[in-house]
């Protein structure tokens, strides 16, 4: 694509990958992927554009690179002089830090939108972009204090400084520019599954269903599953603790029992199962919803209905 993404489309919301067949709803969850196929499929110079010209910190980012070519001016010094070899390498970082962060947008907002989900997950784009202002607004304080008592020497350490000051600035309005993209992409277009916990573990389920079974003796039984628990991993993932039941033909002081097996599982924020296990003991409960008629002399002594399990016979429940 002319935008230099991937010609591989993946859904916005779980990242599944399209076909063309499936460019338009995701047949995994259901987003509509049309205005982001639109838009992935745009000229790159459009992708410019949004992330640079249509808000004021990109315009600002874009203005910071010229600020060590115009000291270089302002100190008068030569071509090779370290003053002026210290600026370029302030200009040449800026416009590097600059195109990783414009090449790196959605990822970026991808790890916004996390650390909001779980905030203990790194830094926002906000503070980090803050801190690259204050560099920038302190060193500026401090040269302006200084400056009447600058030395030859003092001048060059001041150099130093200032081309660094100019690359956190850069890479603060840079920051900020892939804030304000991203809030634009929250608004267009359908949001990340895992800002929505409940789709989020709908797919997990769908996923892991098929997978789950309860052993009971020597065969698999037909289960019924519900989520017993559930809680967010540190990526933003789930962990659902899923409760499979399944019925038996055993009899307990008039109920018939059903197996009960509790699974673990773990996923990434976009709904891929990463890991499955069992979790605890296999255990048998008195299905309340099952009843089962007990002896009755007018049988002759016959069970009327399964099998009557003996007093001394085990029965594990949480």
């Amino acid at each position: 694509m002319s935008n230099g993404r991937s010609a591989a489309l993946q859904c916005i919301a779980c990242h599944a990958n399209l076909t063309s067949s499936s460019l338009d709803h995701c047949p995994r969850c259901g987003a509509d992927n049309r205005a982001w196929h639109a838009w992935v499929s745009a000229d790159r110079r459009e992708h410019l554009e949004r992330f640079f010209l249509r808000s004021a910190w990109g315009r600002l980012a874009l203005v910071s690179l010229l600020l060590p070519p115009v000291s270089w001016v302002a100190f008068h010094s030569g071509f090779f002089a370290s003053r002026t070899l210290t600026l370029l390498m302030s200009s040449l970082l800026s416009l590097t830090g600059l195109y990783l962060l414009f090449t790196s947008r959605d990822a970026l907002w991808t790890y916004e939108l996390t650390h909001k989900v779980v905030p203990r997950f790194g830094i926002g784009l906000l503070p980090l972009g803050g801190v690259g202002n204050l560099i920038f607004s302190a060193v500026a304080a401090g040269l302006v204090v200084t400056s009447p008592v600058f030395t030859s020497q003092g001048l060059g350490v001041a150099v130093v400084l200032v081309g660094l000051a100019f690359t956190a600035q850069t890479l603060g309005a840079g920051l900020y520019a892939v804030y304000a993209y991203g809030r634009w992409l929250s608004r267009t277009f359908p949001k990340p599954i895992f800002l929505q916990e409940a789709c989020l573990s709908q797919l997990v389920i769908r996923a892991t269903k098929p997978r789950i079974q309860v052993k009971t003796g020597d065969t698999y039984e037909t289960v019924t599953t519900q989520v017993a628990a559930r809680s967010r991993t540190a990526q933003a993932g789930l962990i659902p603790l899923i409760r499979a039941e399944a019925g038996t033909d055993e009899v307990w002081e008039g109920h018939y029992l059903k197996a009960v097996q509790h699974w673990r599982v773990v996923s990434d924020k976009w709904g891929r199962v990463t890991q499955l296990k069992l979790e605890g003991p296999l255990e048998y409960v008195p299905d309340l919803g099952r009843v089962c008629r007990m002896f009755d002399l007018r049988d002759g002594g016959k069970a009327l209905d399964g099998e009557i399990i003996l007093p001394e016979k085990k029965v594990f429940s949480r």
